[in-house]
């Protein structure tokens, strides 16, 4: 009895409400001359370094587990060839643009997940801008959890 009334008693406090409505906020950049490395061993986190390719990066406060309610930083990142127009990537393919998925959390997925299913494809806009179409999936590093990601939208150049 006690701790049904803690768990109501949880779940009715306005820290939880703030928690659970709390706003999706994104960003959607590419950075040009730049390239994507990570520590291929402990899969950890990531950088974005000079190099020859466009980087794209997806940025958000939890845009890979909807209705999860918490607030985890979060970034879908890939690259592609400079100088090209349009893009496309699809499950297998996706080894070839390092395409990831990374948590920035204290928890158990925390760090780079591979993106290993699904589309990612692009073509560039007259202003220089990226209309991107992303369907694709990551699983958590360590439980195996589907993050998948559904979005249609604008990339800009970063100004750095």
């Amino acid at each position: 009895m006690i701790r049904r009334l803690l768990v109501i008693i949880i779940l009715s406090s306005p820290f939880f409400l703030v928690a659970q409505n709390h706003d999706l906020v994104e960003g959607f950049v590419i950075r040009e001359n730049s390239e994507l490395i990570h520590n291929g061993r402990r899969h950890k986190t990531y950088e974005i370094i000079d190099g020859s390719k466009l980087v794209f990066e997806h940025a958000s406060n939890n845009a890979g587990d909807k209705g999860n309610g918490s607030v985890a930083y979060t970034k879908l990142s890939f690259q592609i060839p400079m100088g090209v127009d349009y893009f496309d990537y699809k499950d297998g393919e996706l080894v070839n643009c390092g395409a990831i998925y990374v948590q920035f959390c204290l928890c158990p997925d925390e760090g780079i997940s591979k993106v290993t299913e699904g589309s990612i494809n692009g073509e560039k806009q007259k202003d220089g801008s990226w209309l991107v179409k992303t369907d694709a999936i990551a699983f958590g590093r360590k439980t195996q959890h589907k993050y998948q990601f559904r979005k249609e939208v604008i990339y800009t150049i970063s100004k750095k």
